[in-house]
């Protein structure tokens, strides 16, 4: 009787309905902020995997191109599952299923990574060169390993390998020394990956970025593997070495460490890897000691992209970056500029000498200031 007094109330007065409207209003409200709170957490999810998903192609140095993100569908499924269970589905050939010509090989083979959480004394490092940065569409073009027994290095393999292509990208060039001639007569992929697997033996493989790019561009291009132990020293990189570094790029790395090795080498770049797994395993992240710009005072002029990423290494190399030219400067850093500025006049004035960003990085690379 009470609830059906109630009923009668509400819908018969107008009190009753102003009650309605009220409670209404507060429902639809609250249902219009849960959705607003689902559009921010989507739109934070969708940001953090586009920012992983930079990071990781920040982590292998390769020149971005509007292909590097041509995957990113892709690339979700294959992040979302390596986050599900520390296993990799490397269903590496999904575009195949809807355009084969796009893939090296028409099977689905599928893959697990399990990633290690003990530290490594017996293992090998993996490194690749390739045609670029998709793993469902480019080719590896140098394979390279170094096997390590007690952190001792006792055996290397290496080799260039024929991606079966009529060009190789300017840009692939630039940045590894590769040419198509040097490509010309090697072997292809499928002549040479029982060596490299009878080098590999049973032993764990350790890389930088080899869980999210060259296990799965190897197994797009047939290496055919079922299980892969790894230990990926940029996933230890991300956790272990400071806030403030500028990056965690392999070539970031091996300045911080002091490493004297080529960037761009598959070889070379699993030493400076190894080296760098070594530092981070036994978490010794103190930067290399190498005092050279000691005294050397820095001003820079025009528009230079890694500003921040060169004065990092000049302060971490005892240097120091004015924020403007005076008497105390001993270079100038010139960048892009269209015309000669006033800094640049007081630089010629004072005879401080103007150097390129190239240049800078060269005495970083080297350790030491060239004439």
């Amino acid at each position: 009787m009470l609830i059906w007094t109630l009923i009668k109330w509400l819908f018969t007065t107008i009190t009753g309905w102003l009650v309605i409207s009220l409670i209404t209003g507060i429902i639809l409200t609250i249902v219009g902020i849960n959705k607003e709170i689902k559009k921010c957490k989507a739109k934070k999810v969708k940001k953090d995997l586009e920012q992983e998903y930079a990071e990781h192609n920040s982590a292998i140095d390769v020149i971005p191109t509007t292909k590097a993100y041509s995957d990113y569908d892709a690339y979700i499924s294959d992040t979302n599952n390596l986050h599900l269970g520390d296993r990799f589905c490397a269903q590496l050939n999904m575009a195949a299923s809807e355009n084969k010509t796009k893939s090296h090989n028409p099977e689905i083979i599928t893959s697990n990574i399990h990633k290690l959480r003990r530290s490594l004394s017996d293992y090998v490092v993996v490194d690749t060169e390739t045609t670029g940065l998709s793993v469902h569409s480019d080719f590896v073009i140098q394979l390279s390993a170094l096997k390590y027994k007690e952190d001792k290095l006792v055996g290397q393999y290496n080799q260039l390998i024929n991606p079966d292509i009529d060009s190789l990208d300017h840009k692939i060039t630039e940045l590894t020394g590769i040419t198509i001639e040097d490509l010309k007569g090697k072997p292809k992929f499928g002549d040479v990956k029982d060596d490299f697997l009878a080098f590999v033996g049973d032993l764990p493989w350790v890389g930088y970025n080899i869980n999210q790019f060259d296990i799965p561009i190897l197994m797009s291009n047939g290496l055919g593997v079922t299980n892969f132990y790894t230990e990926d020293a940029y996933l230890l990189a991300k956790r272990r070495m400071p806030s403030d570094i500028p990056n965690r790029k392999l070539s970031t790395l091996k300045l911080y460490f002091g490493i004297n090795a080529v960037s761009h080498n598959a070889l070379e770049d699993c030493r400076t890897t190894a080296i760098v797994y070594q530092h981070l395993r036994d978490n010794d992240i103190a930067p290399a000691q190498n005092n050279f710009l000691v005294g050397k005072n820095f001003a820079t002029v025009g528009k230079i992209a890694d500003k921040k990423y060169i004065s990092y290494f000049i302060e971490l190399y005892g240097g120091e970056v004015k924020k403007s030219i005076s008497h105390k400067v001993n270079y100038l850093i010139k960048g892009e500029v269209d015309h000669l500025t006033k800094t640049e006049e007081r630089a010629r004035a004072y005879g401080i000498p103007i150097i390129s960003y190239s240049q800078v990085m060269e005495w970083i690379e080297k350790g030491k200031v060239i004439s």
